[in-house]
């Protein structure tokens, strides 16, 4: 639907851009995915997203086109956007209807109306101010979600579908959404594919898919000429005709290919954009889950009734925070996990409520303990960075990246670089539970800081001490371990079930910690494309269901810590059952139900229904 940028702006783009060793736009990361076929995957629409970007937007930073809008003199009015929606063709007015749905007192819902008097022409008539409006928009999470929702139903799924339909791979998947994004639904792709048709069978039909992808591409190239504004067809011809010559059909990187001149790679699949720019709001709740909040739900009423939401609040910030084991001492450690939980409860608030008291809340808690905290000290010292440290992004996340009005973000992200970071990305060989939340912590930090480097320390340290964690019986006839840490503590343990935790028979309470620290740090991940649960998915899995199982009061076996289990699983398990789904987990679905509405445990774990349920 769309077309290219300016091509006087190329230069000055490609200054902008970090280079490669062949000169091309480098998009790397370690621990590539494997390569599938599905565009559908989460790896792969990234990459289908990456590659509409370099000729929608001459950058492969498609996340950073939530807030592009322009009139690029195509007869279709504003386009903007992540994939060019436009004042003349009726989506961008779905966009703002999809989004006034879901928070009605945006900035954008007073163009209502004139978007419904524009449709169909390229008139501004009535849109005075609303670029910049879009551009204030684009900050609001519910915003980009009613941009993901639009191009998934409208464009995204039809073409995908159509295409899997016509026996067609990841590449053929892709050039059926390009086409979708360029010349609009029903008859533009329609056309398209109806001309590829008269010249070629598909696979479906048992035609061979090279030759029938090479007679779509030429009846796309005959489409874009017959149009001004996208005469120039190097998005075919030197991109997605690359791709079919190479014989690579299922899309699997490296990639290289051209656009109006400018080259471009994408080395692996993952999250990694050319300057290291992660997804925000991303630390465990992204942008569709805080769209999903509801308002009138019990769990939002029972966030809202605990002290956490008070708009009364005083921080009680230290310079020193002591905290020696089970919290003797005790100097500043609750009040700091307190603190934080309240940030982001309040923050939270905020995002459902559109109500600034609750953000401005939330930031008088994290200003004055970036204003004052220097250090962790004593035996409990990583462990409390964790804990407070998950929490304080999660807060950070929704309000820079949606409410934005922080004057003060810079020196919270200086705490949480200087005083939490340096802790939290060391690990631990004590109890899993320990290094687990200070990996959460690491990585939700990185996160916020952009710090593409810790982030993967941490998640190397994750690889490492989720499988010394919970045991599968792939894993032979005894757990593995963490190498730099030697045999883990079991504590007594001699018969390994999968599901199994290593601190199972220490208690359910500990091992609730470590359990929810992993589905958070999958969870982050995801969020960042980097979607890890089917690899650790049924460690997840079994882990819940054993626990789950014994905490709604199964007889415990002999073989099984002595016949005695210490019980408390805590409120852990709503993440790793919204991710896993319920058909796999009877027993965690019922302990869900039992427990909901998910509150807090007032470490790091809070409101859980409301954000995943």
């Amino acid at each position: 639907m769309n077309t290219f940028r300016r091509k006087a702006l190329l230069a000055a783009l490609a200054a902008a851009l970090v280079l490669g060793p062949a000169g091309f736009v480098m998009i790397a990361r370690d621990g590539a995915v494997a390569a599938v076929a599905d565009l559908a995957d989460p790896a792969l629409k990234d990459v289908a997203m990456r590659l509409v970007s370099s000729a929608e937007n001459s950058s492969l930073d498609w996340q950073e086109q939530y807030g592009y809008i322009e009139d690029i003199g195509d007869g279709r009015g504003y386009t903007a956007g992540i994939i060019g929606f436009c004042s003349g063709t009726g989506d961008m007015l779905a966009v703002v209807e999809r989004y006034t749905s879901a928070a009605p007192e945006n900035v954008l819902a007073a163009y209502l109306p004139a978007l419904r008097a524009v449709n169909g022409t390229d008139s501004h008539d009535g849109l005075d101010g609303f670029p910049d409006a879009w551009r204030k928009a684009a900050a609001d999470p519910a915003f980009r979600a009613a941009q993901d929702a639009e191009r998934d139903e409208t464009y995204f799924a039809p073409a995908v579908g159509q295409a899997k339909e016509d026996g067609l791979r990841a590449l053929g998947q892709f050039a059926y959404y390009d086409a979708i994004v360029m010349h609009g639904p029903g008859a533009g792709l329609g056309d398209i594919r109806s001309a590829a048709l008269e010249a070629a069978e598909p696979p479906s039909q048992g035609g061979d898919e090279t030759a029938y992808l090479e007679a779509f591409l030429d009846a796309r190239v005959a489409a874009m000429r017959t149009e001004a504004a996208h005469r120039d067809t190097g998005r075919v011809d030197t991109a997605q005709r690359v791709f079919l010559r190479d014989g690579n059909l299922d899309l699997t990187p490296p990639l290289r290919w051209e656009v109006y001149g400018l080259p471009f790679e994408i080395a692996a699949l993952g999250p990694a954009s050319s300057d290291g720019v992660f997804v925000h709001p991303g630390v465990l709740v992204g942008a569709e889950r805080l769209a999903a909040m509801d308002a009138r739900s019990a769990a939002f009423d029972d966030m809202m009734a605990s002290r956490y939401a008070s708009l009364d609040r005083t921080p009680t910030p230290r310079a020193t925070v002591e905290c020696g084991s089970y919290s003797r001492p005790n100097h500043g450690c609750t009040d700091e996990r307190e603190d934080a939980i309240a940030a982001y409860t309040l923050a939270l608030a905020w995002h459902v409520t559109r109500d600034d008291r609750y953000a401005m809340a939330a930031i008088t808690i994290m200003d004055a303990w970036s204003a004052t905290l220097e250090r962790h000290t004593n035996s409990n010292a990583p462990l409390q960075a964790g804990w407070a440290g998950s929490v304080w992004p999660r807060a950070a996340e929704i309000i820079r990246y949606g409410y934005g009005d922080w004057p003060a973000a810079e020196r919270f992200a200086t705490m949480l670089r200087d005083v939490y970071l340096p802790t939290v990305i060391k690990g631990s060989c004590s109890n899993g539970n320990w290094e687990l939340s200070m990996i959460e912590a690491a990585v939700g930090i990185s996160v916020f800081l952009d710090d593409r480097f810790n982030y993967e320390r941490a998640m190397a340290m994750f690889a490492e001490r989720v499988p010394a964690y919970l045991y599968l019986s792939s894993d032979g006839p005894a757990p593995v371990s963490v190498p730099r840490c030697g045999d883990s503590r079991w504590h007594g343990q001699r018969t390994f079930v999968d599901g199994l935790a290593q601190e199972t028979c220490r208690d359910f309470t500990h091992t609730g910690y470590g359990i929810s620290a992993i589905t958070h740090v999958l969870e982050t991940a995801r969020l960042q494309g980097q979607d890890l649960w089917p690899r650790y998915g049924e460690r997840v899995r079994a882990a819940l269901e054993l626990h789950a199982r014994y905490q709604l009061g199964a007889r415990v076996p002999a073989s099984l810590c002595g016949g005695e289990l210490t019980l408390g699983l805590g409120p852990i398990a709503e993440v790793g059952y919204a991710a896993l789904g319920a058909p796999d987990l009877p027993h965690t679905a019922e302990l869900v139900a039992q427990s909901r509405p998910a509150g807090t445990n007032n470490l790091f774990v809070a409101w859980e229904t409301l954000t995943h349920g």
